[in-house]
């Protein structure tokens, strides 16, 4: 009859241990989180959380689209589910082109006119 050998605490297990590097795998002037590298200088920062953020609106309208476009196509006989369906694909439409404008105008405004840094 074998008995378990035991390890003692701390030892390894079999997987190599790995060093982390103080500064992560960003880089400097960059946090790891969970979502990705974050920029902390503000000249790197603004664009990037722009970005982001657009990325984030555009998730919602898609939704928003294929909600609309569900509605659509189950209310094929109910002339009244039909149109709340295409307003609601109308209103997604719109705010896309409306975040696709205002980054725009903000590039234009802010890089071109203004020069601030990081547009």
């Amino acid at each position: 009859m074998q008995t378990a050998q035991t390890q003692p605490s701390g030892a390894l297990t079999g997987t190599p241990h790995v060093q982390t590097d103080p500064q992560g795998t960003c880089g400097d002037g960059k946090i790891d989180t969970a979502i990705g590298c974050i920029p902390y200088k503000p000249g790197t920062f603004t664009p990037d959380l722009l970005t982001f953020a657009s990325g984030i609106a555009g998730a919602i309208a898609l939704v928003v689209m294929l909600s609309a476009t569900v509605q659509i196509m189950t209310g094929g006989g109910n002339p009244e589910a039909v149109k709340k369906g295409k307003e609601l694909f109308g209103g997604a439409v719109m705010g896309i082109i409306f975040i696709i404008f205002a980054v725009v105008l903000l590039r234009i405004v802010a890089g071109g006119i203004i020069q601030l840094p990081g547009f």
